[in-house]
């Protein structure tokens, strides 16, 4: 009996099927501009801006199947997490368009590094940054805490305003659950609670060896 195609296996080709249209949109979007020149109207600009964002999701859903099928074997590497914080918040908050909201971040030139899978770290970091932004937060902040004597660094996002927790984090069938799949598939851990009207979510992530205390 043949056996069933792997979750990974299954994931790639989805993936590799979705990048055909996202090549031909900007294709298209870029004849668009150009032969639209300086005399674009209001109503051609908003067709141009839904197209952009319908790609930006595309590019997103391509991004979630990649970091899926690399589940079964995460090949985990030393990176720095604070512009890999900064990659993730920028990204998100393009895609919700909530370039407005307050936010308190580590300096991007900060140095911490620790032992991920670049592959899936930073897309839990979007899922988690995402499903905030879109509880219309009062504030987000982002801080990295060491604890004395713990070989992890944990990633702290407080999501300012909002104190309704999630109903459900089922693997792969709402953002906070693919982030926790994708986090606990490279040593990396989550756990979210209401703290102060305000919902908390610590991200548990193994130091590199050489920043080990």
């Amino acid at each position: 009996m043949n056996q069933p195609p792997s979750l990974g296996s299954v994931a790639a080709g989805i993936a590799h099927d979705v990048r055909g249209p996202i090549g031909v949109i900007v294709a298209v979007l870029h004849e668009i501009e150009q032969s639209a020149g300086a005399a674009v109207g209001a109503d051609l600009e908003r067709l141009l801006e839904m197209a952009r964002r319908s790609t930006r999701k595309l590019e997103r859903t391509a991004a979630t199947l990649d970091a899926v099928a690399q589940l079964e074997q995460p090949q985990l590497s030393t990176v720095d997490l604070c512009p890999m914080l900064h990659a993730a918040v920028d990204r998100m908050r393009s895609l919700e368009r909530r370039s407005e909201l307050k936010l308190t971040l580590p300096s991007a030139t900060g140095t911490t590094r620790v032992q991920v899978a670049p592959a899936l770290f930073p897309h839990a970091l979007e899922e988690l940054v995402g499903w905030a932004l879109r509880r219309n937060p009062a504030e987000l902040r982002l801080e990295i805490q060491r604890p004395d004597e713990s070989a992890n660094v944990v990633v702290v996002v407080t999501v300012v305003g909002v104190a309704v927790l999630p109903a459900s984090a089922r693997p792969f069938q709402d953002p906070l659950g693919l982030a926790r799949q994708l986090l606990e598939a490279q040593g990396a851990g989550l756990s979210i609670e209401a703290v102060e009207g305000n919902v908390v979510m610590a991200v548990s992530v193994p130091a590199a060896p050489q920043v080990v205390r």
